[in-house]
């Protein structure tokens, strides 16, 4: 009597090669777009930190003026985040706008966050 061996054939291993071949580059398209997002969400996470401290900082001290302002996270350990100020007259005259925009690369359009508040102007 002789063991029956059993092996793959040229086929089912062909098959089995082609299916890796579909599903592997697929697979880590995947894990490297997963990586991207969540690395951006972190970066957009961290400006709204920045534009919320700096908006409550300018709001604290007084610090908005009709003229656009503008500076850098270096001291807080953010060199590549950058930040913009602008106020403008609201539709209530004793009120102004006060935009902080908190961008980190050169697209300002693509990768940045702009926050919003009204602050009661200092009347004379």
């Amino acid at each position: 009597m002789q063991a029956c061996r059993k092996a793959f054939t040229l086929i089912e291993v062909l098959a089995a090669v082609v299916l890796v071949g579909i599903i592997l580059p697929v697979a880590v398209s995947g894990i490297s777009m997963a990586v991207r997002v969540g690395s951006n969400s972190a970066k957009i996470q961290r400006a709204a930190i920045l534009a919320e401290d700096k908006l409550a900082e300018i709001r604290l001290e007084k610090l908005w003026t009709k003229s656009e302002q503008t500076g850098d996270f270096e001291e807080e350990g953010f060199d590549d985040y950058k930040w913009i100020m602008t106020a403008q007259d609201w539709t209530d005259p004793s009120l102004l706008e006060v935009d902080i925009t908190v961008y980190w690369s050169g697209d300002i359009e693509r990768d940045s966050i702009r926050l919003t508040t009204l602050v009661q102007q200092e009347t004379d």
